[in-house]
């Protein structure tokens, strides 16, 4: 097995001059040699520090060329990389930081204020990045003896916290590997080499975001790092730098395609878009297709799970020609080193194709439990590897699968089970809709009944109305949404997910039942 640090190294050696991070923002470029002597230097100040093995070093910073050097230059010195998310609030922070006990935490100099807020119980020694000082501080480790970090599978080198979607954060374990075993293998499948230009939209805090950072370690490709996901910047960064490979969470692909009609933009260079976070959008999918001309990568993957357990690709041509729109839908199948199930959500029991039921897996790209919490561990992680991944979803005969929801989202309405996905990828192809997300608020009657949020596209005028009569002719009756929101935006979480709890408080609040609804169940 090799690690993510022995593949920067060997890059390093064989390639010193190719370009390895660039950021746009001050339009800075550092080499492969540049990106290993500096994490070195990075390893060797925190070992002269006194940081020791098994340390964790936070890390409050965007997409930054600093941001990265930190993380890779604490594993370089033994330690574990916490990433931080920085929309958090200073109490949401300062338990995290509390629930990891940082030696130090490294942080930029924008975001010292909520550093300091919520480190003010915890006493971490900060490091500010970007100054003067700190760059005097890591020149300080140059020539410092460290030892070479071990390969052992199961050492710990990463932790994430989780979005807090499901409940309080958890700090997600991830071993060596985690990025080194699974990854490699979808590496190669989605051509991305030492000549691609990978765009880092995710953030560093995110699954998806680190991963794809390790993609490019493995294959020794250019990583553009971007510090917002805003679309405008996307699509000229693909422009600027020549991207051939871009990652994004779904739903921002909408917003990319909402960019492209107001300021269209040259995005040649890409040959592969690849999406998660949440099913695609039929309507978005085909157009993205015919805008982009990229070949795209639908997946499904979790933070416990090392971010990938499933994907299909797709290329223009197939998504052209018509491809059966159920199979567009997928999520693809097990990637390799993944094995996938659907288990029946009250016995546990192993289901045949077709069923609905929660979706398990196994895999050694996926987390060895979370920081601390044990009996949290044991609920999802089961002796013989297999996770419970908390979402609703099916395998087909040939193990396509199909994601449904989250078990916490699922809406069940008069004894019937009803996937948000469903109702939210027939509001999207409505021709004046950019994005959806649909809720389960309490019902008297009901038990719970589907309400609707929808963003539009720019000009667009859709009214709820209108919304909710476009759903009457294409779902069943107890499937379409007993109110529509029009909304300038949708909540997000970090990894850039719909904020479904803080909808559900929004709708929970203002949502009555019609007699005319009522009549029509």
């Amino acid at each position: 097995m090799t690690t993510f640090i022995e593949f920067i190294e060997r890059h390093a050696q064989e390639r010193p001059l190719d370009k390895a991070l660039s950021a746009p923002d001050g339009g800075v470029s550092i080499t492969w040699e540049q990106f290993n002597r500096r994490t070195d230097e990075i390893a060797g100040a925190l070992v002269k520090e006194g940081v020791r093995k098994g340390d964790r070093i936070g890390i409050l910073d965007h997409n930054t060329i600093d941001a990265v050097e930190a993380s890779v230059g604490a594993v370089k010195a033994g330690a574990i990389a916490v990433p931080l998310n920085w929309r958090l609030a200073g109490p949401e922070l300062g338990a995290i930081l509390a629930s990891f006990g940082p030696r130090m935490v490294f942080s930029s100099a924008g975001l010292r204020p909520l550093l300091d807020e919520a480190n003010a119980g915890v006493g971490a020694q900060v490091i500010e990045l970007g100054t003067g000082g700190y760059a005097a501080w890591r020149n300080a480790g140059a020539g410092v003896a460290i030892e070479k970090p071990s390969n052992d599978p199961a050492l710990p080198v990463c932790i994430m916290y989780t979005s807090g979607s499901t409940g309080a954060p958890k700090g997600v374990v991830f071993p060596n590997s985690a990025f080194s075993t699974v990854l490699p293998g979808v590496v190669q499948d989605e051509g991305i080499a030492a000549d691609s230009v990978l765009l880092q939209v995710l953030p560093l805090f995110h699954i998806g975001g680190f991963a794809w950072l390790a993609s490019a370690f493995i294959a020794g490709s250019e990583s553009v790092l971007l510090p917002a996901a805003a679309p405008d910047s996307i699509l000229q960064a693909v422009e600027t730098y020549g991207v051939t490979h871009l990652c994004v969470v779904s739903t921002l692909l909408g917003l990319l395609i909402q960019e492209y009609r107001r300021n269209p933009t040259d995005t040649t260079t890409l040959s592969m878009i690849q999406c998660g976070g949440s099913p695609i959008p039929d309507a978005h999918l085909r157009e993205a297709a015919r805008i982009f001309g990229a070949s795209f990568v639908t997946l499904y993957g979790l933070s416990e799970a090392g971010g990938l357990v499933a994907n299909q690709i797709l290329t223009p041509a197939m998504i052209d020609a018509g491809l059966d729109e159920q199979r567009l839908l997928s999520a693809g199948t097990a990637v390799g080193g993944v094995e996938v199930a659907i288990r029946d959500l009250d016995t546990g029991e192993d289901l045949p194709a077709n069923a609905d039921g929660e979706i398990v897996t196994r895999t050694t790209g996926g987390m060895s439990g979370y920081w601390n919490e044990p009996a949290k561990t044991a609920e999802v992680l089961s002796a013989d590897g297999w996770l419970r991944t908390g979402d609703v979803g099916s395998l087909d005969e040939d193990g396509f699968l199909f994601i449904k929801s989250r078990v916490k989202d699922m809406i069940i309405s008069g004894g019937e089970n009803i996937y948000p996905a469903e109702i939210e990828n027939v509001l999207v192809a409505h021709p004046g809709i950019s994005a959806a997300a649909v809720v389960g608020v309490p019902h008297p009657k009901w038990g719970e009944s589907p309400v609707a949020f929808i963003t539009l596209h720019h000009g667009a005028v859709v009214t709820d109305e209108e919304a909710i009569a476009w759903c009457r002719e294409r779902l069943a009756s107890y499937k379409r949404p007993q109110a529509v929101f029009v909304a300038d935006d949708l909540p997000r979480l970090g990894g850039g997910k719909v904020d479904r709890p803080a909808l559900r408080a929004q709708a929970g609040s203002t949502f009555a039942v019609s007699a005319a609804a009522d009549a029509v169940r």
